[in-house]
């Protein structure tokens, strides 16, 4: 049935009065002629491709996001291990995070996309300063271990143990060891440094005893004590040999010419029976090597006293007093 168009006219008459059939303006909606709903269909169609899209496009940046992250973590691991001073590590992280944000804030995203995309780089950013924080609290701490050790040991060798404790106060300022930590590995170079000392001396003690040196013997000997070396007991006894040892050094000095002063057999045979803290064995034995000194330079005259007769620089009376009165020692 075709549809009835209403005449214009001058405002004046109404339609219905002309005779002519003007239908009422609702019977003319779109709705009933199916205009209204295809033009509905078409918009429901529209908005859900441009739904769609939307979706895809978040997806395909998401997709990026994601993968430009995996690739700045990848960047990041490569320049630690190109830069091994671990300060410079945070600040890297930080400028890759920034680029980051700056690419990220630019990308066309539903406002649910955005959200997402915001949380997960949060969570990438926040989880990534965590452990760079990390591993350069590792690596100093690493580092100092490693001076620490160098100072302990230098400390050690040297004698000067304030090497080490300087060394493990600033492990334990700087959170990278408790203060008892440091307290037992200080105890321990001490140990260490003292058990290196007596170890010395020790050396340095059987050189004096080689060379007679017995001050030095007794010197040391009271080092070693007071270090830990000996104990009392043992003290006592190295004491009393340091002693007897400069006691025999002295008296053999009387006959072997050692103290620069002329040869006194009788006097040496005499200090051998005086001092009491010299053993018995020892005694015989001192006595037996002054009487050696004495027959030896009796010998050896004798063959001075030849030599001269021989070439003539004594007479023969003088002869005898050379060989068994030598006016420079003491027989008696």
């Amino acid at each position: 049935m075709p549809i009835q168009v209403p005449l214009l006219n001058s405002g004046n008459i109404p339609l219905q009065q002309t005779g002519i059939s003007v239908p009422r303006t609702a019977q003319l909606t779109a709705g009933d002629t199916g205009m209204g709903k295809a033009l509905q269909n078409i918009g429901g169609m529209m908005t859900e491709l441009a739904n769609q899209a939307a979706q895809a496009n978040d997806v395909a940046e998401l997709t990026n996001a994601s993968m430009a992250m995996q690739q700045a973590q990848m960047d990041f691991a490569t320049f630690q291990q190109e830069t091994p001073d671990e300060t410079q590590w945070l600040p890297k992280w930080k400028e890759i995070e920034n680029g980051l944000q700056n690419r990220f804030s630019q990308a066309k995203l539903t406002p649910a996309a955005r959200a997402r995309l915001q949380q997960q780089f949060s969570n990438w950013s926040t989880s990534g300063t965590i452990e760079t924080q990390a591993l350069a609290f590792k690596q100093t701490g690493q580092r100092m271990a490693s001076t620490v050790e160098l100072a302990k040991k230098q400390a050690i060798d040297t004698g000067d143990i304030d090497l080490a404790k300087q060394a493990l106060d600033a492990e334990v300022a700087a959170g990278f060891k408790t203060k008892e930590q440091a307290d037992v590995e200080f105890y321990d170079v001490q140990e260490a440094g003292k058990a290196k000392q007596i170890q010395s001396m020790k050396a340095q003690r059987a050189e004096a005893v080689r060379v007679n040196d017995w001050s030095q013997v007794a010197d040391l000997n009271e080092k070693i004590f007071e270090l830990g070396g000996m104990d009392k007991e043992n003290f006592d006894i190295a004491s009393r040999q340091a002693l007897e040892g400069q006691l025999e050094s002295d008296i053999l000095g009387m006959v072997n010419g050692a103290d620069g002063k002329p040869v006194n057999i009788a006097e040496a045979h005499k200090m051998v029976d005086q001092y009491s803290i010299l053993p018995q064995e020892t005694k015989e034995r001192l006595h037996k090597q002054i009487d050696d000194y004495k027959k030896e330079y009796a010998n050896q005259d004798i063959l001075n006293a030849m030599d001269d007769l021989v070439t003539g620089k004594l007479t023969a009376g003088a002869q005898f007093e050379s060989q068994y009165l030598p006016p420079y020692r003491d027989w008696e």
